[in-house]
């Protein structure tokens, strides 16, 4: 993994990490996802599986993180996109990564909204990329 990589990848942990050390020890998570990873899954699934290992094994108490592709979506009656809704809506955290075949999936503007929209943290961590390729409303963050 390139230092780069690296380095956002520490960024994105202290981040969460501080969001969760900043809320009430006494507030109860009923979520089952605290933290939801938003990323295309070919072939950014590697990456994202290597974030959810990194996230869970830095932060106490260890935080559940949503990767769809690894065991996130189980087969279901229902179908993936509820499982997908109802991961985001008990998040807590949002990291997005993008990459250069992920910066204009349509996924991302709308699992970002979803984060936006419930005013949780949204990270993206940029992987050969950067903001000045990004649509405007991803840019600004």
């Amino acid at each position: 993994m390139s230092d780069n990589v690296h380095a956002s990848l520490q960024s994105s942990v202290v981040q969460i990490s501080q969001s969760s050390n900043s809320s009430s020890k006494t507030e109860k998570v009923s979520s089952e996802f605290e933290v939801f990873i938003s990323y295309r899954d070919s072939p950014d699934q590697g990456l994202a599986v290597a974030l959810k290992e990194l996230i869970e094994g830095a932060i106490e108490p260890q935080p559940h993180v949503f990767v769809a592709g690894a065991g996130g979506l189980r087969p279901s009656n229902i179908g993936y996109k509820p499982q997908i809704q109802a991961a985001a809506q008990s998040s807590r955290a949002f990291i997005a990564i993008i990459t250069q075949q992920s910066k204009e999936r349509e996924w991302l503007f709308f699992e970002a909204g979803a984060a936006w929209g419930r005013n949780q943290l949204y990270a993206p961590l940029l992987v050969g990329t950067s903001p000045s390729e990004l649509a405007s409303t991803m840019a600004d963050y």
